[in-house]
């Protein structure tokens, strides 16, 4: 869910993308006026747009974070969702002002945001990096504020994971292995009854090969 949270406002910032290509025509004309400069214009642009979308975005993160139930600081979880969604309408405007047109900005932004989801640290382990790009996780903007988010959730509150396992039991028959019985403890999920069963009468099981090798005969 946190991974979710994440990957939402970058690739919300497509939306953006139609503005910049529209009023590039106007930009132009008005900066051959000297009218403002391209700093300014960015400046005041970005400011219009996080000044509106600060409201937007906390009630949203409100929404989610007491709906889901998340632990950590509310704050820090909206201001991660905040910059982030900033971080992406400069990558749109960055991206709608080296496009030619609508339609390569429109193609080109998705594609760049579906690499930053893959070397965020989600769907591949940093550890998994080949070698050759590990230079592209440092300048993920993704890989920070998924951190940032994991870090806020878990680091007061450490999961506590239920570890369930199961008795199988063997008797040799005529020399041969056969499978007698199999111990769940009360309460277990049904799946991991289906999992014991699967073990238990598995030829292949080396749960068999070392239980049998334990009986006398």
């Amino acid at each position: 869910m946190l991974f979710m949270w994440t990957t939402l406002p970058a690739f919300g910032a497509a939306s953006y993308v139609p503005q910049i290509v529209m009023e590039r025509a106007l930009f132009m004309r008005e900066r051959a006026d000297g009218l403002y400069n391209p700093v300014t214009y960015i400046v005041s642009k970005m400011f219009d747009e996080m000044l509106m979308l600060s409201g937007v975005s906390l009630v949203i993160a409100a929404m989610v974070f007491y709906a889901v139930q998340l632990s950590g600081s509310f704050l820090l979880f909206w201001l991660v969702y905040y910059f982030t969604l900033g971080n992406g309408v400069i990558l749109a405007y960055l991206v709608s002002a080296l496009s030619p047109n609508m339609e390569a900005a429109n193609a080109i932004l998705p594609t760049y945001v579906v690499t930053l989801l893959f070397f965020a640290g989600f769907l591949i382990r940093p550890a998994d990096t080949p070698v050759y790009w590990q230079w592209y996780t440092h300048v993920d903007l993704m890989k920070y504020a998924w951190g940032a988010l994991m870090i806020n959730q878990w680091e007061d509150n450490d999961p506590i994971f239920l570890v369930w396992s199961f008795d199988i039991l063997y008797q040799r028959i005529a020399g041969q292995c056969v499978y007698a019985a199999v111990h769940v403890p009360r309460g277990a999920p049904p799946s991991l009854h289906a999992l014991a069963a699967r073990a238990a009468t598995s030829p292949e099981s080396e749960n068999a090969f070392h239980m049998c090798e334990t009986i006398e005969t």
